[in-house]
């Protein structure tokens, strides 16, 4: 004990022993689906397709409304909310892909994957798949 009441700690707590993971869970028991519509098949629908080459941003808002968000952000920085509304349709139907994927095509095939995911969420809502979570 110390001269005013408290006791001196002479000891440092010791810590419990680290677990480690050898097996990651799975985050999904469901297998994922495959893109209905390929990174290259953007000439296919001609109203896309030129949307798309000529004004992707434009494109991008019609996709973000779909999928329930602000249409006037896709016009502030089109690859950055590109790459992520294509990741949020990932998400909402377990599509495969990953942020990798997601940032390569954006970045290097802007305008095509722009059209992808147009050309995906009009193939899913003719499905009856809702988007809007």
């Amino acid at each position: 004990m110390t001269d005013d009441g408290s006791k001196t700690v002479t000891q440092q707590p010791v810590a419990s022993p680290a677990q480690v993971v050898v097996v990651q869970p799975k985050t999904s028991q469901r297998k994922q689906r495959r893109w209905q519509n390929g990174l290259c098949e953007c000439c296919d629908d001609k109203g896309i397709c030129l949307q798309g080459a000529f004004c992707c941003p434009s494109l991008l808002a019609r996709s973000a409304r779909k999928l329930g968000e602000n249409c006037c952000i896709p016009l502030m920085a089109p690859c950055c909310v590109g790459m992520a509304m294509r990741m949020k349709l990932r998400m909402l139907t377990n599509t495969s892909g990953s942020l990798a994927t997601d940032c390569c095509a954006f970045t290097f095939c802007g305008c095509c994957a722009a059209c992808q995911l147009e050309k995906e969420i009009q193939t899913l809502n003719s499905t009856g798949v809702s988007l809007r979570h």
